[in-house]
């Protein structure tokens, strides 16, 4: 055991050596490094030679004689007007250039004031559209700042788009209608020139909304001591909530948003809202009272129906998905 525990340290330390052997040789290999460039840059090292100059004999100046060019006494004259005139041609060609520098200039930040100007006259700088819980919608948004967007938002859902099947008695299909106005706010995650984007959105609607539901009864069967017998002059029942309450749904959402172009883009966003659907009403399409056999029926399918309802809770989930244009 003994043997092992000290080979083990020898070996510990034979490494150590070699690692510390290994650090100091690299130390010692760029000193020699330094040390050589410090030799070659060094004037100590390079000495400058001088060396003497032998002077030139002393030649006396000829004598210089001016001569006009050609015999023509205004040749430089001449050709230091011409240099002149040129210079001053380039010099107001540059004053020239630089005006029409300045101009272009004037022109672009003249365009970009009208841009911006023109940008601010308008009433909506993007619209959208999409599906929700709600049917489909419309946005039409304005941008506030550089992350927050302010718009308006009109949802409608036809009775006959979309039926929630089994919550009346009897599994009869439950219709409804939405048709909402409402304000929009979205504050962006990062600047909306980004591509990927994410955002938090906010909204309010003011709508009617109305779950309801048509019964024949002219073709339902009905006991009546202990006989089968159907109503021919019953009508059509419906069974509805209040179709002149006006409701407020809030709606918080997170979303993501994609631009599939510099102006397009996809929309998609998961939230929470509040719905109160209200209490049920029912109503024939006949002037007669129904007969008690039939008005005892009705009154079960109500109940069960209310019943169903308020079982809901008021705070559904809600999806958006959509594609919006900016211009």
């Amino acid at each position: 055991m003994k043997k092992n525990n000290l080979s083990k340290f020898v070996r510990f330390y034979e490494m150590k050596f070699a690692f510390y052997f290994f650090i100091i040789a690299q130390f010692l290999n760029f000193l020699g490094v330094f040390a050589e460039k410090i030799t070659k840059d060094s004037p100590e090292f390079n000495p400058i030679k001088w060396e003497k100059v032998r002077e030139n004999a002393e030649k006396p100046f000829k004598r210089i004689i001016w001569k006009s060019y050609k015999d023509d006494k205004s040749f430089f004259e001449k050709t230091n007007l011409k240099n002149k005139s040129k210079k001053n041609e380039e010099l107001k060609e540059e004053i020239r250039e630089v005006g029409q520098g300045s101009e272009i200039k004037d022109a672009i930040k003249a365009e970009g004031q009208s841009k911006n100007l023109g940008s601010s006259k308008k009433s909506f700088e993007e619209i959208g559209i999409g599906l929700s819980e709600k049917g489909i919608y419309f946005d039409f948004f304005k941008n506030i700042s550089a992350k927050n967007k302010f718009g308006l938002r009109v949802n409608y859902l036809s009775e006959d788009f979309f039926t929630h099947n089994n919550i009346y008695y009897e599994g009869r299909n439950l219709n409804a209608e939405y048709l909402g106005v409402g304000m929009l706010f979205q504050r962006f995650l990062f600047s909306q020139e980004s591509r990927s984007n994410i955002y938090f959105q906010a909204n309010a609607d003011i709508s009617s909304f109305k779950l309801s539901s048509n019964i024949d009864l002219t073709k339902e069967t009905y006991t009546y001591n202990n006989l089968q017998i159907t109503c021919s002059a019953c009508g059509i029942l419906t069974i509805q909530t209040d179709p002149d309450k006006v409701h407020i749904i809030p709606t918080i959402s997170l979303g993501y948003q994609y631009k599939n172009t510099p102006n397009f883009k996809t929309n998609l966003s998961v939230g929470m809202q509040y719905i109160d659907p209200g209490s049920l009403e029912n109503f024939t399409n006949t002037k007669y009272n129904l007969p008690s056999y039939v008005q005892t029926r009705v009154d079960d399918w109500v109940q069960e129906t209310q019943n169903k309802i308020d079982k809901y809770s008021e705070f559904q989930p809600s999806i958006n998905i959509g594609f919006s244009y900016s211009f």
